[in-house]
């Protein structure tokens, strides 16, 4: 009988990097070679007896580090390791002033009448292009939905949202290791308004908030209305 070592909790390291690592060292050994196919999540937590998202996390770090991939309804596979080549040098980092600045939204207008030039890529745009999306498939579910919930489609939905929707991000949420309920969950109509939500709930106005340069020019919009 083989007796498998557990992971212990280290207070040097978190518990998915200690996972990463001796999946690491698997590899280097030549236990796993490259083309093979890693354990799948639930094996892994049964064996190690640690958490689905412990060893997701595990994975994520290993795949940013180049040692493995994914592959769509397969699984993680080891990588062929490539050979090391000198990287360019890294820019020299920007020195922002240390002082606040009032927001200055002339960007988002700018962006905004650009959009209407068809011959500009729209990089900025959080909508990927229609070529790639299965427009027919989504169309017969939209056609189903009005056809089943008609009324439910063409209302407002009240905060904090659709209940049958939350529900079922919740469960979602389960297989990413996250236990939250329904109650604690709620939609909104895009990105854009969950972020003036968010700054509504922890800004007031006159505070100073840090945010990254570049950014999202709606971002500023936003901090606008609500700072």
């Amino acid at each position: 009988m083989v007796k498998v070592k557990l992971i212990e909790a280290s207070q040097d390291q978190n518990l998915y990097e200690q996972v990463a690592d001796r999946i690491h060292g698997l590899i280097q050994e030549g236990t796993l070679q490259p083309g093979d196919r890693l354990p799948s999540v639930r094996k892994l937590r049964e064996q190690w007896s640690v958490s689905v998202s412990t060893v997701l996390e595990a994975y994520r770090l290993l795949e940013d580090r180049g040692f493995i991939s994914a592959r769509p309804q397969s699984g993680y596979y080891v990588k062929q390791p490539v050979q090391q080549s000198i990287a360019p040098a890294e820019p020299n980092p920007s020195t922002p002033s240390r002082q606040a600045h009032r927001v200055d939204t002339s960007l988002a207008f700018q962006v905004s009448r650009t959009c209407h030039n068809p011959k500009v890529i729209k990089l900025g745009s959080a909508i990927p292009a229609c070529e790639i999306l299965p427009i027919a498939a989504l169309n017969r579910l939209m056609g189903q939905v009005l056809r089943n919930q008609p009324d439910i489609s063409h209302s407002y939905d009240v905060p904090p949202g659709c209940e049958p929707l939350r529900h079922e991000v919740a469960r979602r949420l389960l297989t990413a290791g996250c236990s939250v309920s329904p109650d604690q969950i709620v939609t909104t109509n895009g990105t854009f308004e969950a972020v003036y939500l968010s700054l509504k709930a922890v800004t007031k106005p006159g505070d100073t908030v840090a945010i990254e340069s570049p950014t999202y020019y709606g971002l500023l919009e936003a901090l606008e209305v609500c700072t």
